[in-house]
């Protein structure tokens, strides 16, 4: 048997087929900027004990964090969804490093032949936020999740967002 020595991931799955999962993970999110999948279980996608991690940046936390609360309530604490989204950005804003992570979110049916994970984790945090510390090392916490295997994932969500816009190029009334 010969070794692979593509670079790209020792994923047995096409680029394109991990896309198309990574948007079945995220498609019950609200809209984002653009995300990304990071560690080892985008590497070793059939090893069950993993989860799958996400970063999701968005242009404001704290509206994000409000329309998913509505749609994904189990995501957060208890604690959380009483003092509601200006609590989750506040607190990821003064104590934290202006990221907010939900962690052990199911995924809804996964697919079993493709990623053996059945959760994932996904930390949220505002363009501003990444560019400063992966541009200027502000506290390196986002720069150093970038220093693992990372893989930018193209969400359902941003693509339909992208035909939108095409539609009103169309010259509508």
């Amino acid at each position: 048997m010969t070794s692979s020595s593509h670079t790209d991931s020792s994923s047995p799955l096409n680029p394109r087929r991990r896309a198309l999962y990574h948007s079945h993970v995220l498609r019950r999110l609200p809209k984002f900027a653009s995300a990304f999948a990071y560690g080892a279980s985008i590497l070793t996608p059939n090893i069950p004990s993993q989860m799958l991690d996400y970063i999701i940046v968005v242009d404001d936390a704290r509206e994000w964090h409000e329309v998913n609360m509505r749609l994904n309530p189990s995501h957060y604490s208890r604690v959380l969804r009483l003092f509601g989204a200006s609590a989750v950005d506040a607190v990821s804003n003064t104590i934290g490093v202006g990221v907010h992570f939900n962690a052990y979110v199911d995924i809804e049916t996964p697919n079993l032949e493709a990623f053996k994970q059945t959760r994932y984790k996904y930390g949220v945090v505002e363009r501003r936020t990444i560019e400063r510390d992966v541009e200027g090392w502000d506290n390196l916490f986002l720069a150093g999740r970038m220093q693992k295997p990372y893989e930018r994932v193209m969400g359902v969500r941003e693509e339909e967002e992208d035909d939108d816009d095409d539609d009103d190029d169309d010259g509508g009334t």
